[in-house]
């Protein structure tokens, strides 16, 4: 899945009124494809509120965290049955109705859930739904529902500049992503997307300085903070090597690469794992090393060897010890094709 679509998503609920239809065990599964295992779903951001004056809520949470998300499905339509109007079951069984793979029941349920409580938050919860159905003019009208409704409300923001930059409306999506960070300044995904964009526009210097710039207030945050989804995601360093890299300046580039595959050692990858940024990183060295010339490629590639041989001992698992010397057999391999028979 794209990450420019892996927004923020908290899942909406469905109740009764004079047009809500009932959900039933059946209809889940007569309607619902299960993903595989490997699939990532997005995750919420705003958490439901799980009302505490019903167990069975959290004996649901239980289940769905647990990987029993049917099983969690069954829990909540029993609970609806009897609690029509209880907002935070719906919600819950909304998310779950996403990870199992039946968005267009859930993209029903936030419908009901904007005709039951219009605001900015199940507007915006509404088009994270359409762009899962991929229904990005649906998911748009939604967000912009959502900022009439409150101006700052900066989900309805990032996704609406995520949407502009997908169509390549690249000076709308920088407006977005603009008034998307002064009102969520410690989000590291804000920070990338508009460098991003920037990018896109040819304005590298500028999409250096932003990057640099995150870079610079992570140094002064907290370890805890660092390692939130919102501290220091793995694209960053990638970003700038990238930008670096576009400039001309590949001994930054190359810096910030081998940053980025000793953060990837440390560091959860959020929006996909760990390892394959640093696969990413690894395959965007092996790139630098063949733009220089043979005498360079020896050279770049002596020092990054003692690199590899130094950040061995740091590595707690065995298997990416494995995988940097795998790499520096391919990168040999790389200066052998230089160099001819």
């Amino acid at each position: 899945m794209n990450v420019w679509i892996l927004l923020g998503l908290l899942a909406c609920g469905e109740e009764e009124s004079g047009t809500t239809t009932n959900v039933t065990m059946v209809d889940i599964r007569e309607r619902t494809t299960v993903m595989d295992e490997s699939w990532i779903y997005p995750h919420t951001t705003v958490v439901p509120v799980v009302s505490q004056d019903e167990p069975r809520l959290q004996e649901a949470e239980v289940l769905a965290n647990s990987g029993n998300n049917m099983g969690a499905a069954q829990v909540l339509v029993a609970i609806l049955k009897e609690q029509p109007a209880l907002l935070s079951a719906h919600s819950l069984l909304s998310s779950i109705l996403v990870r199992l793979g039946d968005v267009e029941q859930a993209i029903d349920a936030g419908i009901k859930v904007v005709e039951l409580q219009p605001s900015a938050w199940s507007y915006s919860n509404l088009g994270t739904l359409y762009i899962l159905n991929e229904d990005f003019e649906a998911a748009k009208m939604s967000f912009e529902q959502s900022l009439a409704l409150d101006p700052k409300y900066f989900l309805a923001l990032r996704n609406l500049g995520s949407i502009a930059y997908q169509a390549k409306e690249y000076a709308a999506a920088e407006e977005y992503f603009q008034q998307f960070i002064r009102i969520e300044p410690n989000d590291t995904y804000g920070y990338v997307s508009y460098g991003q964009i920037l990018v896109e526009q040819g304005k590298l210097e500028a999409a250096k300085e932003v990057y640099q710039y995150r870079l610079k207030e992570l140094t002064l945050a907290s370890e805890a903070f660092k390692r939130t989804p919102s501290g220091l995601t793995l694209d960053l360093p990638l970003a700038l090597a990238e930008v670096h890299r576009r400039l001309g300046e590949e001994e930054q580039a190359l810096q910030w690469l081998k940053q980025g595959i000793e953060w990837s050692w440390e560091y959860e990858g959020y929006w996909t794992s760990s390892e394959v940024y640093e696969d990413k990183a690894y395959e965007r060295l092996l790139e630098l090393v063949a733009m220089g010339s043979l005498l360079e490629q020896r050279s770049t590639a002596r020092d990054l060897e003692s690199w590899c041989v130094e950040s061995t001992q740091t590595i707690a698992q065995p298997e990416r010890c494995e995988k940097m010397r795998n790499w520096l057999s391919t990168l040999d391999g790389v200066i052998q094709d230089t160099e001819g028979p």
